[in-house]
């Protein structure tokens, strides 16, 4: 009887002291990974999501630098003309090589002015489309007074787009990068001065 319960009593400290969760468990990680991103009664993220610089991925001159993009979507863009909100946003992606060229540039000029960049993915890192086709069609309609034409002189979306809106109006806007910058080329430190300045004139707009 006292060898069973001292068996007992060892098991019992046993559980005490040796049952513990670890925090790198993959299931345990797993859910509260997905507890992270949580909405508010409002409909807004709550999540890092909104954070500066914790939702752009994919751009190799970004990466170990401080940034000022926030991930967005269309909806955060209609609710911004809607509030009359004063913003810049960036539209474009990963895969598209004129962005690869200009997120650096765009991000120094937010830097400097202390102020965020919204930015808007069309396509994740696999190529993956990631935006319901009718918002698309509803912000070029909306913004088409703003948008380059394509060969049938209709108005579309060209990555990269970079846009002010304030008070709930696009008041300037810029497609693409330079005239005359060749991709295999690079930027010259003078172009890249120019469309830096561009930038800075466009956050400057942002009050």
């Amino acid at each position: 009887m006292k060898k069973k319960a001292a068996i007992l009593f060892l098991c019992l400290a046993w559980c005490l002291t040796g049952c513990t969760v670890k925090t790198e468990d993959p299931d345990l990680a797993e859910i509260m990974d997905k507890m992270e991103v949580t909405e508010n009664t409002s409909g807004e993220n709550t999540s890092e999501e909104n954070t500066s610089g914790s939702e752009i991925s994919g751009y190799p001159s970004l990466e170990g630098e401080e940034t000022a993009y926030v991930k967005k979507t269309f909806s955060d863009v209609f609710n911004s003309i809607e509030q009359k909100e004063n913003r810049l946003y960036y539209i474009g992606y990963p895969g598209c090589e004129w962005c690869q060229s200009m997120v650096a540039i765009l991000n120094q000029a937010a830097m400097e002015a202390g102020k965020e960049i919204w930015y808007v993915p069309l396509y994740d890192e696999q190529g993956n489309q990631i935006y319901e086709m009718e918002d698309r069609e509803e912000f070029v309609a909306y913004a088409e007074e703003h948008l380059e034409t394509n060969d049938e002189g209709e108005p579309t979306l060209y990555s990269p787009y970079v846009f002010v809106l304030r008070d709930g109006e696009i008041v300037s806007s810029h497609v693409g990068t330079l005239d005359g910058h060749e991709l295999e080329e690079g930027m010259t430190s003078e172009q890249e001065e120019e469309l830096l300045n561009i930038y800075r004139a466009m956050f400057e707009e942002v009050e």
